[in-house]
């Protein structure tokens, strides 16, 4: 599935359906609610020296890169002698980038996740009454229209090609279950959170560099402010930093990179025309709608270039199972379940968590053969899973609940000697340990083991009262022992069942064997 940028257009025109063409009528209002966001764009280069850190960006070709130890935003070109100038259309270039002047300063962000907001203050305020700024205690202004008379029909054209080009390429990623579920592993847990804050705050700022070459001669003239620039990409990133740099930001991220790369229509819209900003203009409206689509899609595709570029994965590289097509109206949730149920497969238990916690999978979900999440960790020998799944979900996770096979995720783990889950499903789940297979005639995980030659599996089944005497079709698992010539396990099974050297005896005489 790919997007073009006719289905942008229609995507963003939706806003005439409410625009007035008065502009005596009320303001028509883009903000619209949305509980979660994400990011995609260009691969950062120069991002990771020797020691694996995030420094830099140094293919700044729309803006100045950050520099070792912070960020820097350049100044607004001054016209004149000495000056520089940027031409219509023209992007901003890192040989003419200046240091930012400490009287006109972009700051998007924070260094640490911020409180949450009360009393409708910005949370952290500590910058002087009259600042609109991001992330200031003050209110951001709301209403651009005097500036975004500036701004070019063939610059909104161009934020619309390269958003759909970003889009195209971030769809087709995503489309394979290990990318997303490997990814948001890296994400939440791998890379460090200060980092994830340094590399926002980055992106942010290549944003607003896109929007001062947008502006052009009118930034350079003074007819377009820092401020105004601040103001515009707050409001068309209202996510950040409130909803990114929070606890749940991690979650937050992948929300948005979920809904922009699914089938979900309704709520990619919803995303996209999630703004702070009124206007009455619809052609300022269609131009803001644009802008939103496309820092979205920069600052995400520009997160997974660079989650790519760490993890030595090749632009277009294929490799791992692509998401079958389904054009049903559940395709969302089927995807859901089986990036869930490859989280378990991998032991990914904080992707795991994101899944279940967002309420997209039921905790009853089963797989194709009517596995269920913790009979697919025991599968895939993933004891900490199991672990997880137990301690948190018992109630809503069965360990008893055969498959389309009538085993259980016990007899599963004994069939395969996986001691660690054996373990957790007897000591966590208190599994029953003579549960039989009514389809493979009572066969118990007792009689599993014994038929592998597990001697462990038989010996932590044993030490949990395994009845050694169940009958399978009419054999019992000393028997299986004896016939299968595992002798190490029968002699365990004659001291549990208390024939010991008598036993021994008896068969050696059968055996014709006389010591004397």
């Amino acid at each position: 599935m790919t997007r073009s940028v006719k289905d942008l257009r229609e995507l963003i025109c939706v806003s005439r359906l409410s625009i007035r063409d008065s502009d005596e009528d009320d303001d028509y209002d883009l903000s619209r609610p949305l509980s979660s966001l994400s990011i995609y764009g260009e691969r950062p280069v120069g991002l990771v020296n020797g020691n694996g850190d995030y420094l830099q960006r140094t293919d700044v070709r729309r803006g100045q890169g950050a520099k070792e130890g912070g960020f820097a935003v350049p100044r607004p070109p001054v016209s004149g002698k000495g000056g520089s100038r940027l031409q219509s259309g023209e992007r901003p270039r890192s040989a003419q980038s200046q240091s930012l002047s400490e009287h006109s300063s972009f700051n998007f962000g924070r260094d640490s996740p911020l409180p949450p907001v009360k009393g409708g203050s910005r949370p952290g305020s500590n910058s002087s009454s009259g600042s609109d700024r991001p992330g200031s205690g003050e209110a951001i202004k709301s209403n651009f229209d005097h500036v975004l008379q500036y701004l070019t029909d063939a610059a909104v054209t161009e934020w619309l090609e390269r958003t759909t080009q970003m889009l195209n390429e971030l769809i087709v990623w995503c489309n394979n279950l290990d990318h997303f579920v490997e990814f948001a592993q890296f994400w939440m847990t791998e890379f460090p959170e200060n980092q994830r804050l340094e590399i926002y705050k980055l992106e942010i700022s290549i944003v607003a560099d896109e929007l001062i070459a947008a502006f052009g001669d009118a930034y350079v003239q003074g007819k377009v402010q820092s401020s105004d620039i601040s103001g515009i990409v707050s409001a068309v990133l209202k996510e950040y930093p409130n909803k990114l740099c929070s606890a749940q930001g991690g979650h937050v991220f992948l929300d948005i990179l979920d809904t922009i790369t699914s089938q979900k229509t309704q709520a990619y819209r919803r995303l996209l025309t999630d703004t702070g900003i009124s206007t009455r203009n619809s052609t300022y409206a269609q131009s803001l709608l644009a802008l939103r689509a496309f820092a979205l899609l920069s600052i995400w595709s520009s997160v997974v270039h660079f989650y790519r570029r760490v993890t030595a994965q090749a632009v277009g590289a294929e490799g791992g199972e692509a998401i079958p097509e389904k054009k049903s109206s559940g395709n969302s949730e089927l995807i859901a379940q089986q990036r869930l149920f490859r989280a378990v497969q991998k032991g990914f238990v904080s992707v795991i968590y994101y899944f279940l916690r967002n309420g997209r999978v039921k905790l009853d979900v089963r797989d194709d053969h009517g596995r269920t999440l913790t009979f697919a960790a025991v599968l895939a020998n993933q004891s900490s899973v199991l672990h997880y799944l137990i301690s948190k979900h018992k109630a809503a996770l069965p360990v008893n609940q055969a498959g389309e096979s009538g085993n259980t995720p016990l007899h599963t783990a004994a069939n395969w000697n996986y001691v660690d889950c054996i373990q957790v499903l007897i000591t966590k789940g208190n599994a029953d340990v003579n549960i039989a297979n009514g389809q493979c005639d009572n066969a118990t995980p007792l009689h599993v083991a014994v038929m592998q030659g597990h001697l462990e599996a038989t010996q932590m089944l044993v030490s949990a009262s395994a009845n050694v005497t169940a009958s399978m079709n009419g054999i019992t698992p000393l028997q299986l022992a004896t016939d299968m010539g595992h002798e190490e396990i029968r002699k365990l099974l004659l001291r549990k069942s208390g024939l010991g050297d008598y036993h021994d005896e008896a068969m050696d005489v059968a055996d014709g064997v006389d010591d004397s």
